[in-house]
């Protein structure tokens, strides 16, 4: 209930901000157009971030059998719902040597752009909170070109 009225909250305070946004958009020109833009697409990326936090709530609420999903190709639809942002997005997995440090605090392997380096660390520590390990393995053994896999374990239920 605390985790519906958060996003809820969010939600309405965004969808004012969207609107106040969206008037400067319309009047402003040069420099504070582009400012004004990069405000209101940022405020539809908090309105991501409110859809994914649903859509998690949802999942752990509801039960229902897991599917494969290819992330390749989600990866690529995401990314063509942001056009004129620059994202690099390479498929040849992850190099060995950058396998074990990935988990760590501010560690982005060999990516270049944006980010923090603390997503797959918030992973590792969630995993870790139920007893469980996560790694990174080769998709397909040795053959580095073909992706990687990402894997982890928790604790059974008792």
């Amino acid at each position: 209930m605390y985790l519906d009225i958060t996003i809820h909250d969010i939600r309405n305070a965004n969808n004012v901000a969207s609107m106040y946004a969206d008037l400067p958009v319309e009047l402003a020109e040069g420099g504070l157009k582009a400012y004004v833009e990069k405000l209101r697409d940022n405020i539809g990326r908090s309105r991501e971030i409110l859809r994914n936090a649903a859509t998690i709530r949802r999942a752990l609420e509801e039960s229902g059998s897991l599917a494969a999903v290819n992330l390749d190709a989600v990866t690529r639809e995401e990314i063509g719902n942001y056009p004129g942002t620059s994202i690099r997005y390479i498929d040849p997995g992850v190099q060995d040597e950058v396998k074990g440090r990935l988990f760590t605090r501010f560690e982005r392997g060999k990516a270049s752009g944006r980010g923090e380096g603390l997503g797959l660390l918030i992973v590792r520590t969630l995993v870790e909170c139920y007893g469980g390990r996560v790694w990174i393995e080769d998709r397909v053994p040795g053959h580095l070109e073909e992706g990687a896999s990402f894997r982890f374990t928790l604790r059974q239920a008792g």
